[in-house]
């Protein structure tokens, strides 16, 4: 057992920055979809997204649920879907610099609800999953915050 002290962190909006909006135009012009038909497929309330971030559903089946549901007849490629999402991060800078200043002293966790899109990704792009000491990611372990089996499980 490690005795180091551990520190958990989200990665949305604290270690990677999250702006869709700029995705979510690209994805407005490659589909040629109102955003109206595009929202709910990004948002924590919808059915798919959760499954998505519980690896209940496979991206491939995630993407071709979401063309059938804004009425198009084929999914948007996978590789093709990863680069319009990573539009939307972008590193947080000032808060990795300060943990780093704490290392190695504590162990950093990320916790994150994610997904099996997002992660290669910024994976690739930042390296912010292997630059943790370790990382419990929704859709690999099945749960999502808030769900307190998830804090235990950490």
């Amino acid at each position: 057992m490690n005795s180091r002290p551990v520190l958990l962190s989200d990665l949305g909006n604290v270690l990677i920055k999250v702006n869709r909006d700029h995705a979510l135009e690209l994805l407005e012009r490659r589909l040629e979809v109102q955003r109206e038909q595009l929202l709910p497929f990004f948002e924590d309330v919808h059915p798919l997204h959760r499954q998505l971030e519980v690896g209940a559903v496979h991206p491939s089946e995630f993407l071709r649920k979401m063309a059938e549901g804004i009425g198009k007849s084929d999914p948007i490629e996978l590789d093709e879907i990863r680069t319009i999402y990573g539009t939307s991060f972008s590193r947080m800078e000032k808060t990795i610099q300060a943990i780093d200043g704490f290392r190695p002293g504590i162990r950093v966790i990320v916790l994150s609800n994610t997904n099996a899109i997002d992660i290669p990704y910024i994976e690739e792009q930042f390296g912010l999953i292997s630059w943790a000491d370790d990382a419990i990611l929704s859709y690999q372990v099945g749960m999502r915050k808030p769900n307190p089996e998830i804090f235990k499980y950490a």
